[in-house]
């Protein structure tokens, strides 16, 4: 089941980021499908006898609309292009506030009362969605991914048409299974509902540097979920944590992550750029895994839960660098295809540490043993590290100080290298203006 919902993310998240045109709409319906779970939980401990599948199931489909891709795209068409990355810092500061707030209410409240109190706190924030948050999507942008769509359809249209007629003289006994496969309306909508999400998807592989940045989430994606996952477990049988252990363990991860994000990230990335922040992020990843695969105390782990902060930039930055590469219209698109590689890397990075752990937890030695998935985990980010060095500068960075375009903004601002770029049309105007004024003086001059 877990495979099966695994795909759907994957599908559903490239299925409606394209689909975005009125984004609040998404986000709306994302945090419906959030509050689906906690409520079933609650019912779980009301009603014993209840099927647990009833949780699992909606917990594992609440990926199906994935509300933090809607949020991140909707931040993205606001915020310019230097704050990008800070400013997804600070939403990912929100989660972060709340991983350090969970672990108190769970040793204070009873678990019914913790079940609701987690209903409400997203219930409070769908309420605030709909009377508090603005659509972001200018309606020309929503214009042209409607009229790009229509063309696509069209194109589609035309080649199974030609498909039809190819068809005719080729396969006589085929010929009603292929003009019902091409032209019937149901078959046209179930293909492109199956291609659609392999199709948007396609837009990772639009050059190198979207390969790289792929590769990149993936990478941090794996061992994210690998440590959210096997961590806790790792820690309670290898260093005998109890609960309060784990719940310092989690205020450690907050406090230390909201600090980075709001107090730090800003001024590096004005101070080194977004690549170098990456790389920064990826290294702090590995020396967290390592300690995590040699530590045999717990100070060892505290000690390696502060640095974790750090590894915590990669994401937003990512994010923040996709969405700078591409065009307004497709920033729903692309968030949605990050979250798709996020949405595999869920299922293969714990998979994956679990198959090492399963091969090295018999063996007692220093690289050899149950903590070896963790030194496997930093060797994953330690190739991240060499794979951030080979962007290129003026696609990865905003600032012109380290090889990045200059925005609209700088340039407007005389911050740039004093060159504007003038659309066509605009620089035709020009020159007739500047053609007719030869001719007659009351136009003056340009």
């Amino acid at each position: 089941m877990n495979g099966f919902f695994l795909f759907k993310r994957f599908s559903y998240n490239m299925k409606f980021s394209t689909m975005m045109r009125f984004k609040t709409g998404f986000l709306l319906l994302g945090l419906i499908m959030s509050l689906v779970p906690s409520f079933c939980l609650y019912l779980l401990q009301l009603i014993p006898s209840m099927n647990p599948w009833w949780y699992y199931s909606t917990s594992a489909s609440t990926g199906l609309v994935s509300w933090l891709a809607v949020a991140l795209s909707a931040l993205n068409d606001v915020l310019p292009q230097e704050f990008r990355a800070p400013g997804i810092g600070l939403l990912f500061a929100g989660f972060l506030f709340g991983i350090s707030l969970s672990p108190t209410l769970a040793l204070t409240l009873d678990r019914k009362t913790l079940s609701l109190v987690s209903f409400g706190v997203v219930f409070v924030g769908f309420i605030m969605t709909i009377f508090l948050v603005p659509e972001t999507l200018p309606p020309h942008v929503a214009e042209e991914s409607r009229r790009r769509r229509m063309e696509q359809n069209a194109m589609e249209d035309e080649r199974d048409s030609q498909r039809v007629e190819m068809n005719d003289g080729r396969h006589q006994r085929c010929h009603g299974f292929w003009e019902i496969y091409y032209s019937s309306c149901i078959c046209k909508i179930v293909r492109r509902m199956v291609a659609r999400p392999f199709r948007e998807m396609s837009i990772l592989n639009r050059n190198s540097f979207f390969r790289l940045l792929a590769a990149l989430a993936l990478f941090t994606g794996m061992v994210a979920s690998g440590d959210q996952v096997l961590l806790i477990y790792y820690l309670e049988d290898q260093l005998n944590f109890k609960d309060k252990d784990v719940s310092l363990m989690f205020l450690i991860i907050g406090v230390t992550g909201i600090i980075v994000q709001i107090m730090v990230m800003k001024p590096l990335n004005d101070l080194v750029g977004e690549k170098m922040v990456v790389a920064i992020s990826f290294l702090a990843g590995t020396v967290v895994n390592l300690m995590y695969g040699i530590a045999h105390h717990k100070s060892t782990i505290f000690a390696a839960l502060i640095i974790s902060g750090f590894s915590q930039m990669s994401f937003p930055t990512i994010s923040a660098i996709k969405a700078n590469n591409v065009d307004s219209s497709e920033q729903g698109r692309i968030q949605g295809a990050l979250y798709s590689v996020k949405a595999l890397a869920s299922g293969v990075g714990p998979a994956m540490l679990q198959f090492v752990y399963s091969k090295t937890k018999m063996y007692h030695g220093i690289l050899l043993g149950p903590g070896t998935m963790f030194i496997f985990a930093s060797g994953l980010f330690l190739v991240g590290v060499l794979l951030t060095l080979l962007l290129p500068n003026d696609k990865t960075n905003t600032n012109p100080r380290h090889g990045g375009r200059p925005t609209q903004a700088e340039t407007s601002d005389g911050e740039g290298d004093g060159l504007v770029a003038i659309d066509d049309e605009v620089l035709d105007e020009f020159r007739r203006l500047a053609s007719s004024s030869e001719e007659d003086e009351d136009y003056g001059s340009i």
